[in-house]
């Protein structure tokens, strides 16, 4: 969409100027799994990294390294429909990882995954922040999540961001779904 008012850079690359700039430096996982099925999960990332990375020496390193971050070298030449709800999640963000992005956005990264396997992703989504300094955006109704993961919280209504700070400051002390009542 353009600006109706306003300018906007991400990573000092303007949106409406530098938009393939921008695209470089994002990744995104979406809600939904938008995995081929009949694919491996090595397939899958391959298909995706050939938009980004033609020396096929870097790609093959690359893809490698994002199935060791999500833990999923041992499963790739394993079709996506044989995965596991979590498998297929951890299978999404290693395709938002392969162009190493500075930002990545997360859409209900851990929605309708079992305790286990939500911690899991939990535990990728800080180890991706802390070792590739990656700016994480997530969107998610689950406080708990946001308790976790986040170090500022938005909460919205109707689509418009009512408050914007730190856990600590948003709760006072209290869980952040109190927050809501």
């Amino acid at each position: 969409l353009i600006p109706t008012k306003g300018t906007i850079t991400i990573n000092g690359f303007d949106i409406i100027n530098e938009a393939d700039e921008i695209r470089k430096n994002i990744g995104i996982a979406f809600q939904d799994f938008y995995l081929d099925e009949e694919l491996t999960v090595f397939d899958n990332l391959n298909i995706h990294s050939l938009l980004f990375i033609s020396n096929n020496k870097k790609r093959l390193a690359r893809i490698n390294q994002c199935l060791n971050i999500v833990n999923l070298t041992d499963e790739k030449n394993t079709e996506a429909k044989n995965l596991s709800g979590g498998m297929k999640k951890r299978l999404e963000v290693a395709r938002a990882l392969l162009a190493e992005p500075l930002i990545l956005f997360l859409d209900e990264p851990t929605l309708g995954l079992d305790p286990i396997a939500k911690r899991e992703i939990w535990k990728y989504i800080q180890k991706i922040n802390q070792e590739n300094k990656t700016t994480i955006i997530i969107a998610t109704n689950n406080t708990e999540e946001a308790e976790e993961l986040c170090l500022r919280i938005a909460l919205i209504d109707e689509g418009k961001i009512i408050k914007i700070d730190t856990l600590k400051n948003l709760t006072n002390g209290k869980k952040l779904e109190d927050v809501f009542l």
